[in-house]
């Protein structure tokens, strides 16, 4: 068998049996409440083409622009936001493995009612999200990954500079410093409001998404 035959099967055998796959809801990884304040203030809109690259991981590890918005300001968030926020089940080749692949994807960055010119704020959107980091002998926090992230809030930046930082370290029996692997949930509903004196329908507020 001749080397470009031998190359031309090797390729072969490593193409994309399945593509990658979006973790959760493609289109809560970015909304109006990620419109930057110039941009509101500047009335842009336009529509953002990326290509982003999957690790055999599932996360997004590269992003680049492949129609502009006319608006760097938002073509830049664009990539920022799904680099942070995107998860996927990754492709898999012939053989059922995990593989890096890619993922196209458009963004349309439309105002909001009233929202010109920043005079209004817009209101919270429902979120949830697990982090998990560890923090080591010296109270430093390392490995810190968001696992999991569904809507918009307070928490797509909660890694955000937090490698480094430090706590009081954890102790053992012994009083020794230890290392401690730690997990962060949250989540944040949006209910209907209870009348004066109503109490809140129990079954109606256990609104939490979970993670697939």
């Amino acid at each position: 068998m001749n080397l470009l035959l031998s190359l031309m099967l090797s390729g072969a055998l490593n193409l994309v049996a399945q593509e990658a796959r979006p973790l959760g809801n493609p289109a809560m990884w970015i909304t109006t409440e990620d419109y930057p304040a110039a941009a509101l203030r500047g009335e842009m809109e336009g529509v953002t083409g990326v290509q982003m690259s999957i690790s055999a991981e599932g996360q997004v590890t590269g992003c680049t622009v492949t129609l502009s918005s006319g608006h760097p300001i938002l073509d830049d968030l664009t990539c920022n936001l799904l680099r942070m926020r995107g998860r996927y089940e990754p492709a898999k080749d012939s053989h059922g493995q995990a593989i890096a692949s890619q993922d196209n994807r458009r963004v349309r960055w439309q105002m909001p009612p009233d929202a010109a010119g920043g005079a209004l704020a817009m209101h919270p959107q429902p979120f949830a999200m697990i982090v998990d980091f560890d923090v080591n002998e010296r109270g430093e926090v390392e490995n810190c990954t968001t696992r999991w992230q569904s809507g918009v809030g307070a928490g797509p930046g909660f890694c955000d500079g937090a490698s480094g930082t430090r706590m009081q370290p954890f102790l053992n029996d012994k009083g020794e410093p230890v290392r401690k692997h730690l997990v962060y949930r949250t989540s944040m509903t949006i209910e209907d409001a209870a009348g004066a004196g109503e109490v809140p329908d129990a079954a109606a507020s256990s609104a939490t998404p979970q993670p697939n």
